[in-house]
């Protein structure tokens, strides 16, 4: 077939303990195909030896070397991921059957929101390399709301911000779930992206609106934002519970798609503030009291007494609500 086409690994990056950048010649005359926002379609033997086909967002195109690379994470079990990110060594020859997906075209005087995280990154670096090499191609406004769990996740980091503090029309907001930083630069914070920042930033709907990320992560962030999109995401409205905070007189609401957040994160999510410090259950900081409903614990809430715990207190990052709760803060 005229797309498939033979790569010859040339460099290799570490980007973090779990990320790799790895570099590919193009062996063949495919450059002209690889756009940022697509895929390389990549066919090569798993853990076990089966041939299996993979598709990873590009990183970088480089039409001058007839280079581009791929960000590989290191994950568990045997698929093709862990071979490459474990056996790839420079000079190593992969084979691919093109690119797919749907690149992001021209982004010239248009505002854009993306909405990534973790390895989601990847494909919005390429956008940024590519807008980078060509003169004229800038965006007036690109906006883009980074979630990761902790800092040794937030993969290419040091990229983003030197194209943040280069270019006027990138505006970075780099959101750290589940660890507590100093807010020295205003770009990275403790806690999820809100609603309510998102309204504050923007207005009115928008077109160019890109999710990034896992299949749970896009989801969410559909549900959340996709009233900024032309598309229908809609919510059903029985799968909406309520937390009652009843010495304060508040109310905040999740759904059931976010089961994977604690308490302390929809909280946050509803602009409630929540007095935190490690948000992984040792400080004790976020110590709240549950007067009724039901919620899961993790084993990490060391940060309470046994005697607290009989009381009823609970760690809000710890703890899952699975159905309306009442609780005291």
């Amino acid at each position: 077939m005229d797309n498939q086409v033979v790569l010859q690994c040339k460099n290799i990056v570490d980007i973090a303990d779990d990320m790799k950048k790895i570099v590919f010649k193009v062996l063949s005359n495919q450059q002209s195909k690889f756009l940022p926002g697509c895929h390389l379609k990549i066919k090569h033997p798993d853990m076990n030896g089966n041939l299996q086909l993979r598709h990873y967002s590009l990183t970088n195109i480089c039409q001058n070397t007839q280079t581009v690379s791929i960000s590989v994470k290191k994950e568990s079990g045997q698929g093709v991921s862990p071979f490459i990110f474990e056996n790839i060594k420079p000079g190593s020859l992969i084979w691919s059957e093109g690119v797919d997906g749907v690149p992001f075209g021209s982004v010239a005087g248009e505002k854009i929101f993306i909405f990534c995280s973790g390895a989601g990154i990847t494909p919005v670096i390429s956008l940024l390399n590519d807008i980078a090499k060509v003169k004229g191609s800038e965006p007036e406004l690109l906006r883009i709301f980074y979630s990761v769990k902790n800092m040794g996740k937030a993969y290419y980091l040091n990229d983003l911000m030197a194209c943040y503090f280069r270019y006027e029309w990138l505006d970075l907001h780099v959101f750290i779930s589940r660890e507590n930083v100093i807010d020295k630069h205003s770009f990275v914070k403790s806690g999820r992206v809100s609603v309510e920042r998102v309204k504050s930033l923007l207005s009115a709907p928008a077109n160019n609106v890109h999710f990034f990320g896992s299949q749970g992560f896009i989801k969410n962030m559909k549900s959340d934002y996709g009233e900024f999109c032309c598309e229908d995401f809609p919510v059903n409205p029985e799968s909406k519970k309520s937390i009652v905070i009843s010495n304060r007189n508040q109310k905040a609401y999740f759904h059931d798609h976010q089961s994977a957040l604690s308490l302390l994160e929809i909280l946050e999510d509803n602009g409630i503030n929540v007095k935190s410090n490690c948000r992984s259950g040792f400080c004790g900081h976020c110590k709240v009291k549950l007067n009724k409903g039901r919620a899961t614990t993790s084993g990490d809430s060391c940060g309470l007494t046994d005697a607290e715990k009989n009381q009823g207190y609970i760690l809000a990052c710890c703890t899952k609500p699975v159905a309306d709760v009442d609780i005291s803060l």
